[in-house]
């Protein structure tokens, strides 16, 4: 996960009549003493304008687990707070004030949001859950939001090459949370992201990742000012914004003493 810069522009659907009409309705579920269900919301934070502001913002990319994907085959709005309850809260009707508000939403790949995120919306032991607006400000969730926090400082990576006893090069990745709240350690399990699938996909990064790496230190050993530039040009590159796994690349680097290379864009 990375900071993500969300646009003062909102979609013109989320400030539309039909918007407008859609937020009455379910409030008048709600003062009926019903729970709405999902099915009583009408799907306009999924609308194209809203899936393509989400996406540009994200440049393609899985806000939580960082790998594009395709804008129209394999994507969801998330929404950060559930708006149709709460998993492990039976009693709370989800947060339903926030189900067209921009800011509590997000762009997703269909295997973060429906198989592991869901409707899970878990808070820091001794926080009072939101039951209207306005209250969603007092709480504190375990759960990282990557628009209003750095996920960096809550998420790091640690990368070790070792060889075994045939002379084979054995590669390991491992995430982990370093704050002492537990949120990125938390994050990491509530998002999966420790899966089998994103690691093999980091380990495989690492080994190019480590070449350069490689490179940059010879340089500096050798004071040869050609293969410094072309490592450091290097590093850029693979540590620009629109890159897959950007806190990943940022973390090898950073292990290697190599922060200052790193793309600031």
């Amino acid at each position: 996960m990375i900071k993500l810069k969300r646009p003062n522009e909102i979609p013109d659907t989320l400030q539309s009549e039909k918007v407008t009409h859609a937020k009455v309705m379910i409030e008048e579920i709600i003062f009926s003493g019903r729970k709405p269900r999902s099915e009583d919301y009408a799907p306009h934070y999924n609308a194209s304008d809203v899936k393509i502001s989400l996406y540009d913002m994200q440049l393609g990319k899985c806000c939580y687990c960082e790998r594009r994907r395709d804008l129209k085959l394999e994507s969801d709005v998330e929404h950060f707070r559930p708006k149709a309850g709460v998993t492990d809260e039976n009693e709370h009707p989800g947060y339903w004030w926030l189900a067209y508000e921009w800011n509590n939403l997000l762009f997703s790949c269909k295997r973060c949001n429906t198989l592991y995120k869901k409707n899970y919306f878990p808070l820091i032991s001794g926080t009072i859950r939101a039951q209207k607006k306005g209250d969603e400000a007092y709480e504190q969730p375990i759960l990282i939001h990557p628009t209003e926090e750095n996920p960096e400082d809550f998420i790091s990576y640690h990368c070790e090459e070792l060889i075994d006893e045939h002379l084979n090069k054995r590669y390991f990745v491992i995430i982990f949370g370093k704050d002492r709240d537990n949120r990125g350690s938390d994050t990491i399990t509530l998002l999966g992201l420790d899966r089998d699938e994103l690691i093999d996909e980091l380990i495989t990064i690492s080994i190019t990742l480590r070449g350069i790496a490689t490179k940059m230190i010879a340089a500096r050993y050798l004071n040869n000012e050609y293969l410094f530039r072309e490592a450091a040009d290097e590093i850029k590159s693979e540590t620009k914004r629109d890159r897959e796994d950007l806190a990943f690349r940022r973390a090898f680097f950073r292990h290697f003493g190599l922060s200052q290379f790193i793309s600031e864009d």
